[in-house]
């Protein structure tokens, strides 16, 4: 039974090693998509895409927009929007293909003949349109696909935050857009970003200007970095709060337990402080990830009754080792020659000096074989 528990736990450590430095999206919209196109048109049953008879070659490339937006139910059950939609009409046998900035591999807009298509959310230029977002659980990089609605002048989108305590959005942000003439003849959208970082749960609302019309294509939000430290955290305190402490089978040990306990605090202390980096903070998730393994490791067996824990584990993370308490890690090859060795670390970053292949590792009384492919 422990062991596939231990399996089932190394796995997912295994999988929560590979999500480093590629953050989840927590929003991710397209509004030329055929969902959102749906869902335009179903709450806003009245509007239509289909060119007008009265659209001639000279205007056929031009947009138009469903305005104004109807705001009484959320779109996705979720977003909350006020302003409008702009599609792009083509005519007669012409199609257009509009061009993310992304490239042409991307997004781009593709019109057939005497079709539209809507093709972003428009922020209208009375300073009243919004696009609010539900409250997510953290906040890394913000990411707009914009453009501004006029050739010769700036404009701005602006980015809120909800304050629950005053009960009004506060301004963190100005998206300064382009005029249209900077990109318009390369892409049809330029891509903003903003470092939200935000490692608590946040509420967020893009407002427009209040002199220029300007569109969105494309917006995404990323979960913030410190948000596998917090899953790590959260899961480590229930598997705490349910240990019993003793010598009987099922079982931890006090020692183990006063070791996973100052774990976890010494975790919520990184994640605390807003001022740690991308690496401390994923470095030290790694480390509560072996306090788990080792806590649960510590319980007296079920089937023989031994306590089994050890005083030194070796885990691997790719390139990096981590053991549960400070120690002297030393690499050898496999004719046991001493080839890399930190003293009092935790987490280890193995160098690319080292090279690839087989190795033998050791600290304390841990001893453990490791391969290193990169």
């Amino acid at each position: 039974m422990k062991t596939k528990f231990l399996l089932a736990i190394a796995v997912m450590l295994t999988a929560s090693f590979w999500s480093v430095n590629a953050q989840k999206l927590l929003v991710s919209e397209e509004f030329n998509s055929p969902e959102w196109q749906a869902e335009f048109l179903r709450i806003n049953p009245t509007y239509t895409t289909k060119v007008p008879a009265a659209v001639t070659a000279s205007n056929a490339s031009k947009s138009a927009a469903f305005s104004p937006l109807s705001s009484t139910e959320l779109y996705f059950g979720k977003y909350n929007l006020n302003g409008a939609v702009e599609f792009i009409r083509s005519y007669n046998s012409q199609a257009v293909n509009y061009v993310c900035a992304l490239g042409n591999d991307y997004h781009n807009i593709l019109v057939a003949a005497n079709d539209s298509v809507p093709v972003c959310f428009r922020f209208n230029n009375v300073n009243s349109s919004y696009f609010e977002f539900p409250e997510i659980t953290s906040a890394g990089n913000i990411i707009l696909h914009v453009r501004s609605g006029n050739n010769n002048k700036y404009t701005n989108i602006f980015l809120k935050v909800w304050d629950s305590g005053t009960a009004q959005w506060d301004q963190i942000h100005a998206f300064k857009l382009n005029k249209r003439d900077v990109f318009w003849n390369t892409s049809v959208d330029e891509i903003m970003t903003f470092n939200i970082n935000s490692r608590i749960p946040i509420k967020l609302e893009l407002t427009g200007s209040d002199s220029l019309f300007c569109g969105m294509y494309q917006v995404e939000i990323e979960e913030h970095f410190s948000a596998g430290l917090k899953h790590s955290i959260d899961s480590a305190t229930i598997i705490k709060n349910a240990a019993i402490i003793g010598t009987a089978v099922g079982q931890y040990p006090q020692a183990a337990y006063d070791d996973f306990s100052t774990a976890i605090t010494n975790a919520t202390t990184v994640f605390d402080n807003t001022a740690t980096t991308q690496v401390e903070v994923e470095d030290e998730e790694l480390v509560l990830n072996t306090a788990i393994t080792d806590f649960e490791a510590s319980k007296i067996d079920v089937e023989t009754g031994i306590n089994p824990i050890k005083n030194s584990t070796i885990n691997q993370y790719g390139r990096k080792l981590v053991i549960n308490k400070p120690a002297t890690i030393s690499i050898y090859n496999t004719v046991g020659t001493l080839v890399y060795q930190q003293d009092q670390v935790q987490v280890m970053e193995i160098p690319a000096s080292v090279g690839k292949g087989v190795f033998i590792v050791k600290s304390g009384s841990g001893v453990r074989k490791i391969y290193l492919s990169e």
